[in-house]
């Protein structure tokens, strides 16, 4: 199970920098993106998001024992 986490958070990670980048070229005007794009990139950063949280709760849940 762990291995499989891993393995989502290296994923989710990487899509979160393309989509990252893909967001800041749409916001200079530099590429054109349709929305079923721009929502799946929100989706994702969403995602991240929630991973983010749980993970500095996991982290600060261990440094208060």
């Amino acid at each position: 199970m762990k291995d499989k986490l891993k393995y989502l958070v290296l994923v989710n990670g990487i899509l979160t920098i393309i989509g990252s980048v893909m967001m800041i070229l749409y916001g200079l005007d530099l590429i054109q993106l349709g929305k079923p794009v721009r929502i799946a990139i929100a989706v994702v950063l969403g995602i991240n998001a929630v991973l983010s949280c749980m993970n500095y709760a996991r982290v600060r849940k261990q440094q208060g024992k």
